[in-house]
């Protein structure tokens, strides 16, 4: 473009830009010079000197479509970064490393990208510049150039694919539609785009021009498939088509209404797997389709009497009748059915899926069909049954929570298990949250409440050892534990080792260690065993004659005497224990004295083998009584009977004739007892009695009884009694009690 001087007539020349100093931290766009500067744009000049704060930014040249050929920059890099220049498409011209001073000057404006020449000045040897060299397909990479395939990402259909997109990963995302591709015309030889469905539809790939593609006009591409299309100059071709795993079976509704003649199928319309063909036709019709190979399932559903035939433009056909449906291919030349035709002979043989009869009757024996006397039962719930030989209607009856009407079965509202949910509502309990909770008529979260202690964190509570309980295999919750006892402590010793064994007046049997349940047992006590002696009751101890029961202090005190006599006075003799011995005589008074009694009351003897001695006169007994600690009862009338032992003290009266000894054989022996003495015919005396002896601080005890029958001497009646003591020490505890009656 130039003007005209008008005083001249001198041609002159639009003013550019001389120089620009661009400092830039984003990628740049440069404008060409106009008359009128738009401000804030960088426009191109002759030299520009380009400092980028960061590294890896552009310089993007405008269109070269807007410029003459022959328009030319100088790029210095002053900068420590390196730039690229770039054409309006983005497409590399030159990358300047730092230092570099490199000509860009545009030799072809004829498209937006134009074309490029670099030279670098300065240079004192020629390099080839991988940013002037890299094309469609090629990226720099320093000095050496890369494939590269950039993604252009489509969604609309009916968009072109144009030159530009050459080497491109063409993505298509959009519905079901067309793609096109550039057309012969404009395109050249080698030109190739790499095509994605990535879509959920199947697209259509088709020039303009209907240019062939693989010999079609048109290719479909299902979703997920994927191709190289590829132009030899003359037609595209797939390289490495792959085909959808998915199936893709279409179908298609097709009006061929009207008068007979050919009606072709066009490109889509062929394309579908399943087709139905309507419409009032009023001659015979021709479906014209390509001779691609492919399947067919044709349904002939039009009106009139005519025939419908599907066929290839120069192979044969398939008649399909009104009314029916035929799955037919193309084998690339002919239509052909894919079924294969049988012939029939009546009746048809049940092995072949015939009923092997041509009447019923023939047909229901040969089908071994029950006759028609048949009964249908009905089962739960279920009415109106009865013989084949007539219809039979079945009524459903209403089980719980069900109701039948003529019309429907239906939830009894009635019904507690047919509550309307939005009536029945959760509610937090003990140990629940009440978030989340309502109504059942939608979905409910139940919740522990973490704030009871209830629903403590099992992470927060510990099983620790305490007494007699191991602290091994214990802690927190979230785990099984085992509670073990501490073998070490006493309180955990094995029941094999703790025995059970007899003691005083325990009987051993069934005892032994603790591993099982044990009976203790006492021995009764005898007159020479050790053990557990009943009590007697007032009634035996007035009885006297029991000789296993023992008495007591208080049923000794209340006794009667025998016979339930009473003693009058209850106590005639009573001698108490006083220095070192006791000495007391008791003279009886015949005939008032029939029974007599004689009690000890827990005397305590201070010293070993002290004696106690009952003498009487003028009677005699066959032997005498001894009565010691773990001692023989009786012993022979050599060792106890006769004549008494002078033991020291003067008597008023004759010598005794008969005597009783009880000896204290320990220190600290307690005796306690009774001696019973009751007149019989003829002045003779039956004697009876019990003594006991114990030792302070000992488990052991002797009981030793006495029964016998005292003769009077010459017919002489008892005389007198007389208690001595000898060799005690300090004698204590109850008197010796002497009740006549």
């Amino acid at each position: 473009m130039s003007y005209s001087e008008v005083f001249g007539g001198e041609t002159l020349y639009p003013s550019g830009q001389t120089y620009l100093a661009l400092t830039m931290a984003v990628d740049v766009d440069l404008q060409w010079p106009i008359e009128q500067q738009i401000a804030g744009m960088d426009v191109v000049a002759s030299i520009i000197d380009v400092s980028a704060t960061v590294g890896g930014l552009n310089i993007n040249m405008p269109s070269a479509s807007s410029a003459s050929n022959g328009i030319q920059s100088v790029f210095t890099n002053v900068g420590a970064n390196a730039v690229e220049v770039r054409t309006v498409t983005l497409g590399s011209i030159i990358t300047i490393q730092p230092g570099e001073a490199w000509v860009v000057y545009l030799y072809d404006n004829t498209t937006p990208s134009g074309l490029w020449r670099t030279f670098q000045l300065g240079a004192t040897v020629s390099v080839a510049n991988a940013s002037a060299l890299a094309g469609a397909g090629l990226r720099a990479s320093g000095v050496l150039l890369d494939q590269e395939a950039e993604t252009r990402t489509i969604s609309v259909p009916g968009t072109l694919i144009n030159l530009a997109d050459r080497a491109k990963l063409i993505l298509y995302t959009g519905v079901a539609g067309t793609l096109l591709l550039p057309t012969a015309v404009l395109n050249s030889a080698g030109y190739f785009i790499f095509l994605r469905n990535n879509s959920n539809d199947a697209i259509t790939m088709q020039t303009s021009d209907s240019d062939p593609i693989d010999g079609l006009t048109t290719k479909v591409v299902q979703p997920t498939e994927s191709a190289i299309f590829f132009f030899d100059g003359t037609s595209y071709y797939t390289v490495g088509f792959s085909s959808s795993s998915v199936s893709t079976f279409t179908f298609l509704i097709i009006d061929v209404a009207g008068p007979g003649g050919t009606r072709i199928l066009n490109t889509t319309e062929a394309a579908y797997t399943a087709i139905r063909f309507i419409g009032a036709i009023t001659g015979n019709r021709v479906v014209e389709t390509s001779n691609i190979t492919k399947e067919y399932w044709i349904s002939n559903q039009t009106t009139g009497a005519f025939s419908l035939t599907l066929k290839t433009a120069a192979g044969t056909g398939e008649l399909v009748p009104q009314g029916e449906a035929y799955i037919l291919y193309c084998d690339g030349t002919n239509i052909v059915n894919a079924a294969t035709s049988i012939s029939l002979s009546f009746p048809i043989p049940v092995v072949q899926g015939g009923t092997g009869g041509i009447t019923p009757a023939a047909a229901q024996a040969s089908l071994n069909v029950p006759p028609n006397t048949r009964q249908i039962i009905g089962g739960a719930g279920l009415t109106g049954t009865g013989n084949l030989g007539s219809d039979i209607t079945l009524d459903v009856g209403g089980g719980v929570g069900i109701t039948v009407t003529a019309t429907q079965v239906a939830l009894d509202t009635g019904s507690g298990r047919n509550v309307d949910h939005g009536s029945v509502i959760l509610s937090a309990g003990t140990g629940m949250s009440a978030t989340g909770l309502g109504d059942i008529s939608a979905s409910r979260t139940i919740n522990l409440d973490t704030t009871n202690t209830r629903n403590t964190d099992h992470a927060l509570v510990s099983l620790s050892g305490g007494t007699g309980i191991s602290a091994t295999g214990l802690g927190n919750l979230t785990a099984n534990r085992t509670i073990n006892l501490d073998t070490t402590d006493v309180r955990n010793v094995s029941h094999s080792t703790v025995i059970l064994s007899a003691g005083f007046g325990i009987d051993p049997s069934g005892l032994g260690d603790l591993t099982t349940s044990r009976t203790i047992g006492a021995y009764l006590s005898t007159t020479g065993q050790e053990g557990v002696i009943e009590l007697a009751t007032q009634a035996e101890v007035n009885l006297g004659t029991d000789p296993s029961r023992a008495v007591t202090p208080a049923t000794l005190a209340a006794w009667s005497g025998g016979g339930g006599s009473q003693f009058s006075p209850p106590e005639v003799a009573s001698w108490s224990p006083g220095g070192a011995n006791i000495i007391g005589e008791y003279t009886l008074i015949p005939p008032t004295a029939t029974v007599m009694e004689m009690l000890f009351t827990r005397l305590v003897i201070n010293q070993s083998n002290a004696e106690i001695h009952i003498e009487m006169t003028d009677v005699t007994f066959a032997y005498g009584f001894y009565s010691g600690h773990g001692s023989t009862l009786f012993s022979s009338a050599a060792t106890y009977g006769g004549a008494a032992t002078t033991l020291g003290y003067s008597w008023t009266n004759t010598t005794p004739t008969y005597r009783i000894l009880i000896k204290s054989l320990n220190i600290n022996e307690a005796i306690s007892g009774i001696i019973r003495f009751e007149k019989l015919a003829n002045n003779d005396w039956a004697i009876n009695g019990s003594v006991g002896h114990s030792q302070t601080g000992s488990t052991t005890s002797t009981c030793n009884t006495l029964s016998g029958t005292m003769t009077a001497s010459g017919g002489v009646d008892l005389d007198r009694i007389r208690v001595k003591m000898k060799g005690a020490d300090t004698a204590s505890g109850g008197p010796v009690v002497l009740r006549v009656g």
